[in-house]
């Protein structure tokens, strides 16, 4: 549960405790306190804007995420659903298996340019056979082993629309590992592509 802090203006000894929230809620910009809008009207509830550090509020801004598992079987179908009909798909994961590249084959085929970034360091997980099969489907493969004790490890799935951001691999392990990640669109879904087409600018194109 995060924790808000309470403005540091003012005496707030005399304070209740239900002022004392509804005071953090309005400086933190959450919920505008029953009986206390802006219009003076009793009983409403309205958003109050938040501080945008000078940047005009555009689409990116609105956030949207919906969490999703193995367990309730509803993460493989989140990732096929953020990558289907997406003219740029972006794979940014650490491990890869011919059984994940089979399960996301379709959407890879059908997108108009399909990207995997990976690391090569873990010689097992990563089998050149899933790497070729994945480029037999015309995924743009590129490495990405930082050295000096640091290893690519994230697991992202980008589309057009949404990003998957979790703990799943490119692995069958989409359907038969304990995994979980939530799907990101809007404002964070755009930072997640930023971020990982960083990445692909830091990787190198796969030898097979």
């Amino acid at each position: 549960v995060g924790v808000l802090a309470a403005p540091a203006a003012g005496n707030r000894s005399t304070l209740s405790p239900l002022d004392a929230v509804q005071e953090v809620l309005e400086v933190h910009g959450d919920i505008m306190p029953e009986g206390r809008g802006d219009d003076g009207g009793a009983g409403q509830r309205r958003a109050k804007p938040r501080p945008t550090d000078g940047h005009r509020v555009g689409q990116t801004d609105r956030v949207e995420t919906q969490f999703v598992s193995t367990t309730d079987r509803t993460l493989l179908p989140a990732v096929q659903r953020a990558l289907s009909d997406s003219d740029d798909v972006l794979l940014s994961v650490a491990f890869v298996n011919e059984a994940g590249v089979a399960l996301l084959g379709r959407q890879l085929r059908a997108a108009s340019r399909a990207r995997l970034l990976c690391t090569t360091v873990f010689a097992r997980s990563n089998r050149r056979a899933a790497l070729a099969n994945a480029r037999g489907l015309g995924v743009e493969v590129k490495v990405l082993n930082p050295g000096s004790g640091s290893t690519y490890h994230p697991k992202l799935y980008i589309g057009r629309e949404a990003a998957v951001i979790g703990s799943a691999n490119l692995t069958g392990g989409l359907m038969t590992n304990v995994e979980a990640a939530v799907v990101a669109r809007g404002r964070v879904a755009a930072e997640a592509r930023t971020w990982a087409e960083a990445r692909w600018k830091e990787g190198v194109t796969w030898d097979a």
